[in-house]
């Protein structure tokens, strides 16, 4: 479901991926002729994402990947600057990149 969707409805958990900066806010193809993009959609955007994040009632997780093809391009992007601005109103969790290793992988030769 996309962000906009969302709108009105609630959750128990909410994932939210592609939080990077040119995807969230999406500004890759929002160029003005000085190379800017316009302050009006990054603010909506901005407000679009809170809505989609208020819509969890139990867990939100925000998620931004190093890289990703997108359109037939591998972009390598820097993580959405709106998580700066709510690392100064929610403390951010690390999730830990370590799992067990599944025991029934060991019937299988590797």
């Amino acid at each position: 479901m996309t962000i906009h969707a969302a709108k009105g409805l609630e959750f128990d958990y909410v994932f939210l991926i592609g939080l990077e900066e040119g995807l969230l806010p999406f500004t890759l193809f929002d160029k003005d002729e000085g190379g800017e993009a316009s302050e009006e959609r990054i603010a909506e955007e901005s407000r679009i994402l809170y809505v989609a994040m208020t819509r969890a009632r139990i867990g939100l997780h925000l998620s931004w990947a190093r890289s990703r093809l997108f359109k037939g391009r591998m972009l390598e992007l820097q993580p959405s600057s709106f998580l700066s601005r709510l690392e100064e109103l929610v403390p951010l969790v690390q999730a830990e990149r370590h799992r067990e290793r599944d025991p029934q992988l060991g019937l299988f030769p590797s």
